[in-house]
């Protein structure tokens, strides 16, 4: 009771009313209006110069309309479909049958800039017929909440980004390479067992205190590669040095990369070692790639003769064809091998009997150019790749063959027809080789018939 009368007396001695309230809160408004819910008609009861560029009309029968037809060209693009979906007539209204006021923020183009408007509509009070509305410049306001929200992006220090990226790393050592002292600045429970001294003297004594911990198979690339010297020398060419080796941990051997990089200083000398857990990452690579080794080893295996498959002389072909293009190769030679009399077999005796057939010609054609690949590049059609020795010997391995076959034809084995040929200056790819061979083939073919 007696808070009531003091504020009654306040209110005296400034005569104030509720009138000059409000008439001082609406001085932030460029403009106000007092609006007729049901049929829409208004009029302007404030409005300052930034009004004008509004260009709303003081009066008018229907506010609604009017004020979108006048902001249609105003309004920000990205803004106008969710201002103009809010505000119309039937959900202004139905907003302010739930709720006091209704208040929609949006931008308007002035001389090509975005201005940040507040417009709210509130009920008037003790008349259900009246609304009033008011549209505000809040683009100061709106602009130093950017700027806030800029300034936190902007505020992140390299050192919050580094405490970011330590939790990928199992250790991270400061080195001074002048004098040999280091620091080590962060460390997981799992490092720690290894009982390196967190600080010290030498370089890289953290990772030379390493090398009893070291996979035996990985230890000659460890001491070869993680001298001072070398990394120095590295680190003078790239920006970091890095390594994958396994550590042993609890007895089992656990994929580490050590990686080294130097600090953007003036003095140039400090380096950062980073020591990280990438075992998870390289199980599931070794996993893939075991995989994939054994998709392609039944890709590239014949299931019938267990010979090279097509596939696998497309991949040599595409090979020999780079090393051509690019002169790295200079010799080879390509066999040719057709079976003999395979359909005979198939119709008389059957296709499990023109199986055997099959195999028997693979393994004289394996049993002759032991040393070279063998594909089967068709059902009854084999190609050799001659390289090295059995390059060297190829006229020799090429009469043997003739010379088991013409045997083979006398005792009725298996007989092949077979044409060579050797890859010359002239060839452009492997195709070129594979077609002089072919002939040859034929031409063999042809002499056998006569047998």
């Amino acid at each position: 009771m007696r808070k009531e009368k003091e504020a009654l007396a306040l209110k005296k001695k400034f005569n104030l009313s509720q009138a000059d309230i409000a008439k001082s809160l609406a001085s932030d408004f460029v403009c106000s209006f007092f609006i007729n819910k049901k049929t829409g008609r208004y009029i302007e009861f404030s409005s300052n110069e930034f009004y004008k560029s509004l260009n709303i009309p003081a009066t008018g029968d229907d506010f609604f309309n009017v004020s979108e037809n006048a902001l249609m060209n105003l309004i920000y693009l990205e803004d106008k479909e969710l201002t103009f979906k809010a505000f119309n007539k039937e959900n202004v209204i139905k907003v302010l049958e739930i709720d006091t006021s209704f208040s929609i923020i949006f931008r308007i183009l002035i001389n090509n800039k975005p201005i940040y408007l507040d417009m709210k509509i509130a009920n008037m009070i003790n008349d259900d017929t009246h609304i009033v509305c008011g549209i505000k410049n809040i683009d100061a306001h709106m602009k130093r909440i950017e700027e806030y929200e800029n300034y936190k992006r902007s505020s992140l220090t390299f050192g919050g980004i580094a405490e970011a990226l330590a939790s990928d790393y199992a250790a991270l050592i400061y080195v001074n390479t002048k004098n040999d002292i280091y620091h080590e600045y962060y460390s997981s429970d799992k490092y720690k067992t290894l009982g390196i001294p967190t600080d010290g003297k030498y370089l890289f004594s953290s990772i030379d205190g390493l090398r009893k911990h070291i996979y035996m198979e990985d230890l000659p690339l460890f001491l070869t590669a993680c001298t001072k010297e070398n990394i120095l020398n590295v680190l003078e060419v790239d920006k970091s040095f890095t390594l994958n080796i396994r550590i042993i941990l609890d007895g089992e051997p656990l994929y580490c990369l050590i990686k080294i990089t130097k600090m953007m200083l003036e003095d140039d000398y400090h380096v950062v070692i980073g020591i990280s857990n990438i075992d998870e990452h390289m199980k599931r690579e070794e996993k893939y790639n075991k995989y994939i080794n054994q998709f392609k080893e039944i890709a590239f295996k014949d299931s019938l003769t267990g010979v090279k498959s097509k596939n696998a002389y497309n991949d040599y072909e595409e090979r020999i064809n780079y090393e051509i293009k690019e002169n790295l190769i200079k010799e080879f030679a390509l066999v040719v091998c057709d079976i003999n009399g395979l359909k005979v077999i198939n119709d008389t005796l059957g296709h499990a009997a023109g199986d055997e057939y099959i195999k028997s010609g693979a393994r004289l054609i394996c049993d002759t150019f032991k040393y070279s690949p063998v594909f089967r590049v068709g059902g009854d059609e084999f190609v050799v790749i001659l390289e090295n020795n059995d390059y060297k010997d190829r006229f020799n391995l090429l009469n043997e063959i003739n010379n088991n076959v013409v045997c083979n034809i006398r005792n009725k084995c298996v007989s092949l027809a077979v044409g060579m040929a050797d890859f010359t200056d002239d060839d452009i790819c492997v195709h070129d080789v594979f077609e002089r061979a072919d002939r040859m083939m034929y031409e063999n073919k042809k002499l056998l018939k006569s047998l």
